[in-house]
């Protein structure tokens, strides 16, 4: 359904080892675990133009973070760099301009319970330091995702 786990069957787990098997060297020994899923939330306030409505603005805003965000196109271990987002999110109809961008780590059912090892800004909101790379650092095993796009991203207005 387009969403990440952070669990697998034990099932699972054993029939990638015994299938990897095949292809390991004699010395090699295979470990298969679970990745670490990263959700995220979003606060993007952006400029509009007062010709356009609101609400299909917002709505553009959302899919278009959505889309991007789509696991299906990234990778385990793929950094996310947020400049390309900042230009898709200016290229929705009706949009002058992105004036800010907070990133959240979502922790707690039903999110994941992993928190990102990036610098983190205020602990109880767990939003994410941009202000220095203006990216998302992942580890080789972990993977970003917004679980409820709905819910998760909100977008502010000023005109």
């Amino acid at each position: 359904q387009g969403k990440l786990s952070n669990s697998s069957s034990n099932t699972l787990k054993e029939n990638i080892a015994s299938w990897l098997a095949d292809y390991r060297m004699i010395n090699d020994y295979v470990l298969t675990r679970d990745g670490k899923i990263f959700d995220l939330g979003f606060e993007i306030d952006i400029f509009i133009d007062k010709a356009f409505p609101k609400g299909e603005v917002v709505v553009g805003v959302i899919n278009s973070v959505q889309k991007y965000f789509k696991v299906q196109d990234w990778d385990m271990g793929d950094n996310i760099y947020l400049s390309q987002l900042v230009e898709n999110i200016n290229n929705v109809a009706g949009v002058l301009n992105v004036t800010d961008f907070k990133i959240y780590n979502k922790t707690g059912s039903p999110y994941s319970s992993n928190v990102t090892v990036q610098d983190i800004l205020d602990n109880s909101t767990l939003q994410i330091n941009l202000t220095e790379d203006f990216a998302l650092f992942a580890e080789y095993d972990s993977m970003f995702q917004i679980r409820f796009p709905q819910t998760d991203i909100k977008v502010r207005i000023k005109e």
